[in-house]
């Protein structure tokens, strides 16, 4: 078969039937150890290399006046097709609802998108969430409260 075996690093317990480990000495012809009689589970480590990968970041999380933040990337690589949301929620009686979203198709490393939610007007406590994903990245989200009087937004945490 042109492919030795060596059951040193395994951990307990038998293979199951069509779940256990799989070699191939080819890249497509795949066997079950249990094939030859093996009945282990090998124990494997990998480390994956590539040429990197976009990572998005929400930063600056500010009011005074409305909310404004930021998506950054803070990949080595362009993030394909950003999609980010802010939404605004909170106020006496829960009269404040605000979204704001928006699309960006790439976003280079090391640079940032702003998001503004514009003029706001209320008083209270309020809720901020901000939802940032990409082709390429994994979706990062955060949660912030502050208070809201009249324009003004402050507190925030």
């Amino acid at each position: 078969w042109g492919c030795d075996i060596f059951p040193v690093f395994v951990d307990e317990g038998p293979a199951v039937p069509g779940k256990g480990d799989w070699v191939s000495d080819d890249g497509s012809n795949w066997h079950e150890l249990r094939d030859f009689n093996l009945d282990y589970n090998l124990y494997m480590g990998a480390i994956v290399e590539g040429e990197g990968r976009a990572e998005l970041s929400i930063v600056n999380v500010i009011g005074p006046i409305g909310v404004n933040a930021g998506v950054r990337n803070i990949g080595d690589k362009a993030a394909v097709n950003l999609e980010y949301e802010m939404t605004i929620t909170g106020g006496i009686l829960g009269m404040l609802n605000r979204t704001v979203n928006g699309t960006k198709t790439k976003l280079n490393p090391g640079v940032k998108v702003p998001i503004s939610s514009g003029f706001l007007l209320g008083f209270g406590p309020i809720t901020i969430n901000i939802t940032a994903d990409a082709d390429n990245a994994f979706e990062v989200t955060t949660t912030k409260t502050g208070f809201i009087l009249g324009p003004f937004v402050f507190g925030i945490k």
